[in-house]
């Protein structure tokens, strides 16, 4: 979610060909598992699209010395998160859930600079102190977790349970940010200390790890299976914007014990979704560092699996037809744990009621909405080049 929307690409369908041809009918079939529904795009939201502009242009843009088109992209990308996945959300939540976001993508754009990812090193550390953060982008940061904690708590014990693995997320974000540019760029000897996990500073340090092109100077084990999963979990937010899709408003009162029931499973459709639908775009920019590449790698190392595979030896195929398996099912857990069939059904026949109450149709509604707008968001979003699966009535709506 970290990448910048191009502004130049065609809104005309494309159709796949080479690779693509091998995962697009997969990804297609994943769409009809999960039962996706696309919908028209919402009505605009000109208070939160014009208050979302101002803050945009006043606080974030002033310190990113980004040109006009960058700044404008990430603007878009983010204002129409917002709205399309999050199409239930009050004014308040649905401009905090715009500025994480735009925050997010500047770290992760800025952490390829060395003096900012040495400031970025003790970001949650100077939080528990009380120090100041050496840079603004980070004292946003901080300050947006801070809004998003007054926006959540109430009363309930509930809701202070909830802003707290939010707010774990969004430092925890921060920390996903280190470990991939450790990963890509090696470690600056000066930055960390050489006695505690520390990577190689020396090519010769490499000599027994085979690195191809764009190829993380980085071993995956087998038995490091579960790695690639794990980092994703912290890059991706999951769990905060899990914890989002049901707090639409400030007066909102959630049900703890259902809601913490389902957010790993959220959690997860949230990062692997975005993982399946990138990794088109991914493959034509020639990336290695996501989690379909390390997961492959992984289970390539791991002998249990080498010849696990549907060709014989364990694929890019094999990893992104195990991940689509892994969110459809925990889609379809989500659904069932919220009753949501169960409660469209009695809402599409008026007049039966089942043994449901207010919040149950409430949370019902906003994971339904959220999951489909949130595919939504990714098919007519022009950086994910996925025109070519785009619902045909979406031509005659742009």
């Amino acid at each position: 979610m970290a990448a910048i929307l191009a502004s130049s690409e065609s809104q005309t369908p494309l159709h796949p060909s080479g690779l693509a041809a091998s995962y697009f009918p997969r990804l297609q079939l994943f769409l009809g598992e999960i039962g996706y529904r696309h919908g028209a795009p919402p009505h605009p939201n000109l208070v939160f699209l014009q208050s979302f502009h101002e803050w945009f242009h006043s606080t974030l843009g002033p310190i990113l010395g980004w040109n006009a088109e960058k700044l404008d992209n990430i603007e878009c990308a983010t204002a129409s998160f917002g709205e399309r996945a999050y199409p239930f959300t009050g004014t308040e939540m649905c401009l905090l859930i715009a500025k994480m976001t735009a925050t997010a993508m500047a770290i992760d754009d800025l952490v390829d600079d060395d003096n900012f990812y040495a400031e970025m090193l003790r970001f949650t550390h100077r939080i528990y102190v009380g120090e100041a953060q050496p840079h603004a982008l980070l004292t946003i940061h901080q300050e947006l977790i801070k809004e998003m904690a007054n926006a959540y708590t109430s009363t309930s014990d509930g809701d202070a349970i909830l802003t707290g693995i939010a707010a774990a997320s969004w430092t925890g974000f921060i920390d996903g940010c280190l470990v991939e540019k450790r990963m890509m760029r090696g470690v600056k000897p000066e930055a960390v200390s050489s006695h505690y996990q520390c990577f190689p500073e020396r090519s010769d340090d490499l000599k027994h790890v085979h690195i191809e092109q764009n190829q993380v100077p980085f071993l995956m084990e087998g038995s490091a299976i579960e790695f690639p999963a794990y980092l994703r979990s912290k890059t991706g937010a999951g769990e905060a914007y899990a914890v989002a899709v049901f707090k639409a408003k400030r007066c909102q009162i959630l049900p703890l014990e259902k809601v913490l029931k389902a957010l790993p499973d959220i959690a997860l459709f949230i990062c692997f979704t975005n993982d399946i639908m990138s990794f088109h775009k991914e493959q034509l920019a020639g990336e290695r560092c996501n989690t379909i590449h390390l997961r492959t790698r992984a289970i390539q190392s791991a002998s249990s699996h080498n010849d696990g595979g549907s060709s014989g030896t364990w694929s890019l195929m094999d990893t992104f037809n195990l991940v689509c398996n892994e969110v459809r099912d925990a889609t379809l857990r989500v659904d069932a744990l919220l009753r949501v069939e169960e409660i469209e059904r009695s809402i599409n026949q008026k007049g039966v009621r089942g043994t449901y109450s207010d919040m149950d149709i409430a949370l019902a509604k906003q994971w339904r909405e959220f999951r489909d707008g949130y595919i939504s968001w990714h098919l007519e979003s022009r950086r994910y080049k996925l025109e070519c699966l785009r619902p045909s009535d979406f031509y005659q709506q742009a």
